[in-house]
């Protein structure tokens, strides 16, 4: 997001032809689609409902018939056989949010190059690209704060003897909240074993929550 993205539309011809336009169409664009009135696992058998939000939606014309882009040649129409290259280049706003797929919706960028001759159909080509939304931690204060989480549980009472065998505890340390793409994150453990029994194996899972809405005020929750 914000930055400026650059690239080329290559046409290899074959011969000489006329072109009236060559442009490029940048689109961003939020899909959503599944049913508010049924459960998650019945989303698949039902008939679906949609919608959408859009980021970004620009064009910008590379090559255009008379010239009146500077490019074109107006007392030679024709665009001669070979390999031609138009580059061109787009600034990306800072609202973008990140490149997303979810299982109910996801949200998409790509350019499109369309390319338009007189009396023939547009050819066009389609080129899919990411878009990262970084988030400033230095804005978010309880980003650098540490988490600390406990977790106790008695092994249990032997029938027999009728005493605890003891308990074991369970603490996890992030040495902060907050982090972003591409960091590294440390998980701290320490287990206290003060019961009779082993302790087999400890593990830590990453959760990611997504909420799906939509127009009506409906909202889907989707964990991974």
């Amino acid at each position: 997001e914000g930055q400026e993205m650059t690239g080329e539309v290559v046409i290899d011809l074959k011969e000489d032809v006329v072109i009236e336009v060559l442009s490029v169409e940048f689109s961003g664009l939020a899909f959503i689609t599944w049913n508010p009135d049924q459960p998650r696992a019945d989303q698949a058998r039902q008939p679906q409902k949609t919608a959408e939000e859009k980021y970004l939606n620009q064009t910008l014309v590379l090559y255009k018939r008379g010239g009146t882009d500077g490019q074109g040649d107006p007392s030679n129409m024709m665009v001669h056989a070979g390999k031609h290259s138009y580059p061109f280049s787009i600034q990306l706003p800072y609202t973008l949010p990140s490149t997303f797929t979810g299982d109910f919706g996801n949200v998409r960028y790509q350019a499109k190059a369309v390319l338009e001759r007189p009396w023939h159909p547009k050819i066009s080509t389609i080129k899919e690209f990411s878009v990262r939304s970084v988030v400033d931690l230095n804005s978010l204060p309880q980003a650098a704060k540490p988490v600390i989480c406990e977790k106790v549980k008695e092994s249990g009472i032997i029938p027999c003897c009728c005493f605890r065998t003891g308990r074991i505890t369970a603490t996890w340390r992030l040495d902060r909240m907050g982090y972003v793409p591409g960091e590294k994150l440390r998980i701290n453990g320490e287990i206290t074993n003060e019961s009779r029994f082993r302790v087999k194996k400890s593990k830590a899972t990453l959760l990611q929550h997504i909420r799906y809405y939509d127009g009506g005020g409906n909202a889907l929750h989707e964990r991974k």
